[in-house]
């Protein structure tokens, strides 16, 4: 079976990369809430829902202008283009958005294939969202870069470790995971706190930074913006904590879930 994928910047003026999937007259698909039973996609009901687009759970449905079928991951940018190019919303079955998938392996690989980079590109996204809300907030306050530090520290964010003196495992979460603002380290953000030898700082983009205790180093903080506050947790590594790998952390059975 001829597997037809188009985007919409080859099949209509477009600068979107994201991709649709024809689903012609006929194709066969299994419905697990159905029983696992094999059915057969039918269109032609939907003639008068031609330059319509609709959409469920996550998926992204059109009728084009000859009445083809199209379906592939819901994006925002992707329903914008459709209306700028003239598709109103309406109300019709979209395919694969129930559990559904193609019958068919080649066609089933494809559609995986596509949500997972459709699901890549949406967390790309949010990451860039997300680390632009963090810049705002914090020229709002008044920070500067502290690029010329950065070879004096190492960023912690997702570095898994062992309390000293305790069976009590960490890991140190990322600031910017792609799903939403870490609120907890956004309140963080362009302060700083000192523990024996060793300084940790949360820069503009909410990463955690810790390196040597240096007077010098608090100096330039301050002139970049940077305020000294006691954190209601332990600055990492200032009492020898041993780094754990990832995995590790992950299968212990007892795990903390995470400072920072």
């Amino acid at each position: 079976m001829e597997i037809e994928v188009v985007s919409v910047k080859k099949s209509i003026p477009s600068s979107s990369e994201f991709l649709f999937m024809e689903i012609p007259e006929g194709t066969k698909y299994i419905c697990p809430a159905a029983g696992g039973i094999e059915q057969t996609a039918d269109f032609t009901h939907l003639e008068e829902c031609k330059g319509q687009y609709a959409s469920n759970n996550s998926t992204l449905a059109f009728i084009d202008s000859e009445g083809k079928g199209y379906v592939g991951p819901y994006d925002k940018g992707l329903v914008e283009e459709l209306q700028v190019l003239g598709y109103q919303s309406g109300n019709f079955w979209v395919p694969f958005s129930n559990g559904e998938y193609p019958s068919e392996q080649p066609m089933k690989d494809e559609y995986t294939k596509m949500k997972e980079g459709a699901r890549e590109k949406r967390i790309d996204r949010r990451i860039k969202e997300i680390d632009a809300h963090y810049l705002t907030t914090g020229y709002t306050k008044g920070l500067k870069p502290v690029q010329e530090l950065i070879n004096f520290f190492e960023c912690v964010d997702g570095i898994a470790y062992q309390k000293t003196g305790t069976t009590t495992l960490i890991l140190i979460k990322e600031p910017n995971d792609g799903n939403d603002i870490n609120r907890s380290r956004l309140h963080f953000q362009g302060t700083f706190d000192i523990e024996g030898a060793y300084i940790v700082f949360i820069d503009i983009l909410c990463r955690a930074w810790v390196g040597p205790y240096i007077k010098d180093i608090v100096d330039i903080l301050i002139a970049c913006g940077y305020r000294y506050k006691i954190y209601p947790f332990r600055v990492p590594f200032a009492k020898g904590e041993m780094k754990l790998d990832k995995k590790i952390y992950h299968m212990a059975m007892h795990s903390d879930k995470g400072e920072l």
